[in-house]
């Protein structure tokens, strides 16, 4: 018989690798040569090596655990590709960095999950294991798992709720059961509200197993994460080692949320009030968006703010899945290709010329179909009322188990310029694609604009020559 429902926890797993972190950086007999300031690289050389000579010799346990190391997200690289951590971690040699080291906070997910690396590198352990040895078992975190997989093995004792996502037509969907195993050290763990109320309170009162010193580098102000004091912010908004730090009128609050198909969670404290929450969600956008709006609103009743001070977070959320439903359409569009003539440009070669197996050493593989019995076509409307829209298909971007419910379209905008549009369980995407064409009329390359923090700069996959 069970007595608490599990949820995948998101990227609240990152203040436990941040932790995990800590315990290394105060064992100095076993490792004095990991303390905060020490870099990645001199720990695991073999596999931690950055795009540029000069980041991967510098970037230090503090920069990767406080995302400020320089690189971006890349999430596509892991989040919907079956690789293992390490084979994630050793991607980060071909990924462009964005940023000089410790100049901006730029979230990564990537920087956590070479954290979960090093701690199973550096103590020969799973992550797993030694949090459960280090964290999770001495304040009775019984019910905590690192993954999917070892939730289901602990059934029928566990009880895991089924994530789901809204699709376009506003049905919920099933994600199904797979593991996102290759986000361990930033996402995935697998945990129910009773053990979240033990892991706050043990943050909330500063106490064991983690040290004070630690607790004090876990919250303390590392980056920051926006310089700008808005709404009831009273101070800059800062990061610690995975947590966020805000003055929210002018009272501590530490939080951070986690989210991935079919699960939203929020983590919130406010240390002095001695008051904590944990909020769980089996749907990830509307879930999320759910999970802020009654959050904020117990706090700003906790705190008495004052009806005319509060902002209206139903409303906030409200307004935020509307845009999130109005990422398919031809306005959005003509915002991404304001200039496009109409009749729009005809593509420089056939379709059959765009088709083909593109390949990127970090990001998966792109196999663009024409007449695919598995494109969508429907995803992304014509962006004139004069011609038919022309539609290649993508159909190995991702995973085979992830193909049913992740459908991707291109579609062609002007010229050599075309759009890409995509929803992943419930994440709608559109972005800009650009086709580079070689001198026998076929195409070489193609590049997305998959990477925001590159500033308009696009990922290149080259075709695989013979196909």
């Amino acid at each position: 018989m069970t007595e608490h429902t599990h949820f995948a926890v998101g990227s609240t797993t990152k203040a436990f690798t941040a932790a995990g972190v800590s315990f290394l950086v105060e064992d100095n007999e076993e490792y004095p040569h990991i303390q905060w300031d020490t870099p990645v690289h001199s720990i695991i050389p073999d596999d931690f090596v950055l795009y540029d000579d000069w980041y991967t010799t510098h970037v230090t346990i503090e920069d990767a655990l406080s995302h400020r190391s320089g690189l971006p997200r890349h999430d596509f690289t892991w989040a919907f590709n079956t690789v293992s951590p390490r084979e994630a971690v050793r991607k980060l040699r071909h990924l462009p960095l964005t940023e000089p080291i410790r100049t901006k906070w730029q979230y990564c997910n990537l920087m956590f999950v070479t954290m979960g690396h090093l701690i199973e590198i550096v103590t020969g352990k799973t992550l797993g294991d030694f949090l459960r040895e280090r964290i999770w078992a001495p304040i009775g975190m019984n019910e905590t798992f690192i993954s999917f997989a070892e939730a289901r093995a602990a059934r029928p004792r566990v009880d895991i709720s089924r994530g789901y996502y809204t699709d376009r037509a506003g049905n919920s969907v099933d994600v199904g059961d797979y593991d996102w195993s290759q986000s361990s050290g930033a996402g995935n763990m697998v945990s129910s509200a009773t053990d979240y109320a033990k892991w706050l309170r043990v943050m909330i009162d500063r106490a064991p197993p983690i040290s004070s010193a630690s607790h004090a580098q876990l919250v303390s102000a590392h980056s920051i994460v926006s310089p700008n004091v808005l709404g009831p912010n009273s101070a800059p908004i800062t990061y610690g080692f995975g947590w966020t730090i805000r003055s929210y009128h002018s009272e501590v609050l530490i939080d951070h949320g986690g989210a991935q198909p079919g699960y939203a969670t929020g983590v919130f404290y406010l240390p002095r009030r001695k008051f904590g929450l944990v909020l769980f969600s089996n749907n990830m956008m509307a879930g999320s968006l759910a999970i802020q709006s009654l959050a904020y609103g117990l706090i700003d009743d906790l705190l008495r703010i004052p009806d005319k001070e509060r902002i209206d977070w139903v409303s906030l959320a409200d307004w935020a899945l509307r845009m999130i439903n109005s990422t398919f359409t031809r306005e959005v569009l003509q915002l991404m290709y304001p200039t496009i003539p109409d009749p729009p440009l005809p593509p420089s070669a056939d379709l059959s010329a765009f088709t083909g197996v593109y390949t990127h050493p970090a990001y998966p593989p792109l196999n663009i179909t024409s007449g695919d019995d598995h494109c969508p076509g429907d995803l992304l409307p014509p962006l004139s009322n004069h011609t038919k829209p022309v539609k290649l298909c993508v159909t190995s971007l991702f995973d085979e188990g992830l193909n049913d419910y992740t459908p991707v379209e291109i579609m062609h905008v002007s010229g050599d310029f075309w759009a890409l549009g995509a929803e992943f369980t419930g994440m709608p995407a559109l972005t800009k694609v650009e086709f580079r064409l070689g001198p026998d009329g076929r195409t070489q390359s193609v590049g997305v604009l998959i990477e925001p923090a590159m500033k308009g700069e696009l990922i290149w996959w080259d075709r695989i020559r013979g196909l």
